[in-house]
């Protein structure tokens, strides 16, 4: 709190961010500030809070994040306030210069601008130290003339292996009212490398807003696109052309699968989550995409129980569409569930409604087009089933997030709706409500703060409280008592994520304790010609080293003879 009221005090605007650089307020740096009051009240709630800094107001900074860069500039920079960051890069402070934004004109790669529409974290904040206090200088001619020039066009697509930042895109054709937040969630994903933290991944997307929305989004909005984008794991700066060829493949035939009742609907599910998986960390083999995920993974991600997801897998792979492959991952474990691989069938067989005018074409070689976006990059979230949402809302939403822009006669075509104002009625009407998707002049889109709209939704408080029968014994008469009660409770489902995650917890720690008994107990009592519990939970043979069978699931007890010990 101290820095930030010196900087007050000297009529500099401050504002409160987290760890990852991200704003903590909302506008963030446009609702920076001098007021005494405020900055008290934001330190207050947020006493390790960083201080942001709004840049081209009284300074612009020159971010050095690749030192090898400053060699590459036509001449030194000149001394000037200069502030080491803690990946070991350098700020350099110059003098306010009228017009100057974030773009870094021909600045070699590794040194980027932050100005008007930016912002920076300032010392002392933890891993910002001030190594130079020379006075703000001014801008030498020569740096201005290279911000400032035309931006070299974009270099080709990089090698595997190749390491480097993905490019900002400022000169990309408008990006119109109705697609502004699908459109820069994408580019959010594309520019987060690796290379960006969520600081930086703000900054570059609100020029990104500022360039080639038409209108701008406000800054909230952006910030939240970019900060949801940061929370995820990064892309790969070079995968694999067949994984991606794959992805493609599947996240297309994704949009051909049935979806006649819930148990299409429970089935959709899981592959998209299959999908969005392996997009990430998933392997081509020779049949498909293999993803390795534990069932209580799956059944979090999903917000379903563990039975749910287990059905669904066995009918997927009844239907052949995915195969269980435990070939790499091994036995159970002490993790809960365990690991397990399942592999995602591409065939050739299946279909994409012909009535969609945005459907994939194979046109040879394994090449796909289309304009709509793959299953495995969708932004919509997963939703429970009786929740707000539910199963068939969330398949709406996905549907509209694909293909923006669409009238109800459209999607109700897509989707298999004879009649579209069931569809307006029953989906697209509450989705609206809840403020998940727009309708502009007919046509529905997802809202522009779609991310911070679902989260919201996920907070509203539903009941699953039914009435059930029952039964107990009575301790005096000694005959079962059928009685009718009440099961259920009133929570959100962000609330009932947390009480899966917790049981789930549990489940794994009553596991690892089972086996650590069943352990201790076997190695105790082992002697030839029995048996002991192996690390994995299973039976084995002291003497052959023979796998006997899972301990847990078969019951077996250490104290009791087995037949292969009353056989010797």
């Amino acid at each position: 709190m101290k820095a930030a009221l010196s900087y007050a005090r000297r009529g500099q605007r401050v504002f409160p961010c987290g760890e990852n650089k991200a704003p903590l307020i909302g506008g963030g740096f446009k609702n920076a500030t001098t007021d005494r009051t405020r900055i008290h009240a934001f330190w207050s709630r947020w006493p390790a809070a960083r201080v942001g800094l709004p840049t081209g107001e009284k300074f612009f900074v020159v971010d050095v994040d690749r030192l090898e860069a400053l060699g590459e500039l036509p001449a030194e920079l000149p001394r000037t306030w200069t502030v080491r960051t803690p990946s070991g890069g350098l700020h350099y402070y110059f003098q306010a210069v009228e017009g100057l934004t974030n773009s870094p004109g021909n600045l070699p790669k590794g040194i980027d601008v932050r100005g008007l529409g930016g912002y920076v974290i300032g010392p002392p904040s933890p891993g910002y130290n001030v190594i130079d206090r020379t006075p703000l200088a001014s801008a030498p001619d020569w740096l201005l003339k290279i911000i400032r020039g035309p931006r070299k066009p974009e270099p080709p697509p990089r090698r595997n292996g190749d390491p480097g930042q993905t490019t900002l895109d400022l000169d990309g054709p408008p990006i119109l009212e109705g697609s502004r937040h699908t459109t820069l969630t994408s580019v959010a994903g594309r520019l987060h490398d690796g290379t960006r933290d969520a600081g930086q991944l703000i900054a570059d997307l609100l020029a990104v807003n500022d360039a080639r929305c038409t209108p701008p989004l406000e800054f909230e909005e952006v910030a939240a696109i970019a900060t949801w984008t940061a929370s995820k794991e990064p892309c790969s700066s070079g995968r694999p052309a067949e994984l991606v060829a794959m992805i493609d493949r599947l996240g297309e035939a994704w949009y051909g699968m049935e979806r006649r009742g819930l148990g299409g609907k429970g089935e959709v599910r899981l592959v998209r989550l299959l999908l969005e998986e392996g997009n990430r960390v998933g392997t081509v083999v020779e049949d498909g995409l293999r993803i390795s995920m534990s069932l209580r993974q799956m059944a979090e991600k999903l917000s379903c129980g563990v039975g749910t997801v287990r059905a669904v897998r066995d009918r997927l792979a009844a239907r052949g569409l995915l195969r269980v492959d435990n070939s790499e991952v091994g036995r159970r474990t002490a993790t809960g569930t365990g690991s397990a691989a399942l592999v995602l069938i591409a065939r050739d067989d299946f279909h994409t409604p012909p009535t969609d005018p945005l459907a994939k074409k194979r046109i040879g070689g394994g090449v796909w087009k289309s304009s709509r976006p793959s299953a495995a990059t969708l932004e919509t979230g997963h939703y429970r089933h009786l929740g707000p949402v539910g199963y068939s809302r969330e398949d709406t939403l996905c549907h509209v997030e694909s293909r923006p822009g669409s009238t109800r006669e459209a999607l109700a075509a897509l989707m298999g709706w004879s009649r579209p104002r069931d569809l307006e009625a029953r989906h697209l009407r509450p989705l609206q409500d809840f403020g998940l998707i727009e309708e502009r002049e007919g046509r529905w889109t997802v809202a522009d703060r779609y991310a911070e709209a679902q989260q919201d939704a996920k907070r509203i408080a539903y009941s699953t409280i039914q009435m059930r029968s029952a039964r107990q014994m009575d301790q005096e008469s000694g005959r079962w008592v059928h009685f009718v009660t009440e099961s259920g409770s009133v929570a959100s489902q962000e609330k009932r994520e947390e009480w899966d995650i917790e049981r789930h917890r549990q489940q794994r720690a009553l596991w690892k304790l089972t086996l650590a008994t069943k352990k201790a107990a076997a190695e105790e009592a082992a002697q030839p010609g029995r048996v002991v519990v192996e690390h994995d939970g299973y039976l084995v043979d002291v003497e052959t080293g023979e796998v006997l069978g899972d301990a847990v699931r078969s019951g077996w007890d250490p104290d009791e003879p087995t037949d292969r010990t009353e056989a010797a």
